[in-house]
């Protein structure tokens, strides 16, 4: 994965893959503290302290691919630029991933189309609540799909004409960050 928002997209396709209902993606950029953190946290089915124990090993996997590269690759991509990545996870109660990154170290990825990874999960499943949450210094933009439903008046998030005032309105406000 050579963009931080293909890691974003394995991250939340593993949510998906625990039946959460809301997932949530914050990313915070900190230029002037050289800190990038990108966090998940979801209300799925959860994991016991073994499969915990297990998620960097890349042979791994809970899913129904033979490997599990997600978790090590994102691991091995923050440590490279100065970071760290940190699982929490409880049965029953949901996971928590937390990846850091110095935002200025010469390794640290790209972040890609967070844009275009957004909209696809929203296409995708559009009947989960996404919550995106992007802060940079003191700007923050935040896009509720709880809130976005209510103003929709039964119309699904993922018709065409919604995607579209979506995507625009992501655009719009990501570059005013």
């Amino acid at each position: 994965m050579k963009e931080l928002s293909l890691h974003i997209l394995d991250i939340a396709q593993n949510s998906v893959n625990a039946k959460a209902k809301t997932i949530s993606i914050t990313i915070d950029e900190q230029p002037d503290k050289n800190l990038l953190t990108i966090g998940f946290e979801d209300d799925g089915c959860g994991m016991d302290a073994s499969t915990l124990a297990r998620l960097n090993n890349p042979f791994f996997t809970t899913g129904n691919k033979k490997t599990g590269l997600g978790i090590p690759l994102l691991q091995q991509h923050a440590e490279a630029a100065g970071g760290e990545l940190r699982v929490a996870s409880q049965p029953g109660k949901g996971t928590q991933v937390l990846a850091s990154f110095e935002y200025h170290h010469i390794d640290r990825q790209p972040m890609g189309d967070i844009v275009g990874t957004w909209i696809g999960l929203i296409r995708s499943y559009p009947h989960i609540n996404w919550i995106y949450i992007h802060t940079k210094g003191a700007n923050r933009f935040v896009l509720d799909l709880s809130e976005v439903r209510e103003q929709l008046d039964g119309l699904p998030v993922n018709h065409p004409e919604v995607i579209q005032f979506l995507k625009s309105m992501m655009e719009e406000n990501l570059n005013e960050l």
